[in-house]
């Protein structure tokens, strides 16, 4: 008899535990139901979501001079991360680093063929490189138009830029520049606000130096 007794709590038990347990996960079921059928049934949500995970991803890349080199970075941390050479895509480039003050506070980073070209290599070694850096670009940012400028359009010490990305604060602009009367293709990656920052400095600096030379007149 007791054995019998024994048999049939052992039963209920095991009926009640495993209702309770259907309970919970049909508890668990419809809540993850409800979750789901909130976030699809608000577009708007899903929106807002989206645009702020992108707006996420364009301060992460703006921060970005080029690999793990950030903005804002000194001279020796670039060094120790960058050589004065560097291979992108078919070719390599010579790396240039531009700074606000002195060595710190990095603001832009370029890339340009070398040694410079002559004339003669305009059409051909000059524009597979420019070439090549359009290509790196627009596989990661997406194509833009651009042709490659003409050699009668070069002018000694300018540049011809030819396509430029904006990601939030960071501008990339490749072109071609000419260097008594040497040519080069040139990636130029740049840091917006801190460039501004520094072409007001230097307006100030020279309007201050005009005010004080006149005083000699």
């Amino acid at each position: 008899m007791r054995d019998h007794t024994l048999i049939l709590i052992l039963a209920i038990s095991c009926f009640s535990g495993c209702g309770e347990s259907r309970r919970q996960t049909s508890d668990q079921s419809r809540t993850l139901q409800d979750s789901a059928h909130f976030a699809s049934s608000d577009p708007h949500q899903r929106i807002q979501y989206a645009d702020s995970l992108e707006e996420l991803e364009t301060k992460r890349l703006s921060a970005i001079a080029y690999k793990d080199i950030k903005f804002g970075d000194n001279a020796s941390t670039v060094r120790n991360k960058i050589g004065f050479f560097e291979t992108i895509g078919q070719y390599k480039y010579a790396v240039g680093t531009h700074y606000t003050s002195g060595k710190k506070d990095l603001y832009s980073i370029s890339f340009g063929t070398y040694p410079f070209k002559t004339a003669n290599y305009y059409d051909t070694d000059v524009k597979a490189q420019w070439h090549n850096l359009v290509d790196v670009i627009s596989e990661k940012y997406g194509p833009k138009h651009g042709v490659f400028p003409s050699f009668f359009n070069m002018k000694s010490e300018f540049v011809v830029w030819t396509h430029i990305w904006r990601i939030g604060t960071k501008e990339i602009a490749i072109g071609v520049a000419e260097q008594d009367a040497t040519y080069y293709a040139l990636l130029e990656i740049t840091d917006l606000p801190r460039q501004e920052q520094l072409q007001e400095k230097q307006g100030a600096k020279d309007t201050e130096s005009i005010k004080k030379s006149s005083k000699h007149f």
